[in-house]
């Protein structure tokens, strides 16, 4: 969609221990927002995505879809030779204050999928639960 983004925390858990995964998952938002991430964490997923965005340009239906999401956000014709040194060039500074920005735990929807009697007290630390 047109201007639009999201980011998405899978844990694949068991019911019993929701809580605690999302305990932990919102301490490394923290730790995100409140620190730089190590170097070795950045280059990690830098060169991650660096070599998804290769591999997906792979192939005709890669590369098409790549142009169509180019067209559709309006980017520049050099959006896609220039994404892998763009991506190579983010600094810790950069995640930090990106996370600080967007990764605001108080607008945040959770999506919880489970046995509601026995996650529902566990989510009562992060706000209302929808009947």
């Amino acid at each position: 969609r047109k201007d639009e983004s999201y980011w998405v925390e899978v844990a694949d858990v068991t019911t019993n221990v929701t809580g605690a995964s999302l305990t932990e998952i919102f301490k490394e938002i923290d730790r995100m927002r409140n620190e730089p991430v190590t170097a070795d964490e950045l280059k990690a997923v830098q060169n991650n995505m660096a070599g998804v965005f290769t591999l997906q340009n792979g192939s005709r239906g890669g590369v098409i879809g790549q142009l169509a999401f180019k067209d559709l956000q309006g980017l520049s014709d050099d959006y896609l030779t220039g994404y892998v040194r763009r991506v190579l060039a983010v600094t810790p500074a950069d995640v930090q204050r990106i996370a600080q920005t967007y990764l605001v735990p108080g607008k945040m929807t959770m999506v919880v999928v489970g046995d509601k009697k026995t996650v529902e007290e566990q989510l009562a630390p992060w706000a209302t639960v929808a009947p």
